[in-house]
């Protein structure tokens, strides 16, 4: 039992860091498509 409590996980800094970067990169993406397409629809608005 006591090796459960034993083990110790280390992550990369840099992994990290690039993990994050990443995730931020494509969450941008994403969003940035979202509001592209919200401008779209503003100017393309039906009287």
């Amino acid at each position: 039992m006591d090796e459960l409590y034993d083990k110790h996980v280390e992550i990369d800094e840099r992994w990290l860091t690039e993990w994050f970067e990443f995730g931020f990169a494509e969450l941008s993406g994403y969003l940035a498509k979202h509001a592209a397409f919200d401008d779209f629809c503003d100017k393309h608005e039906l009287d």
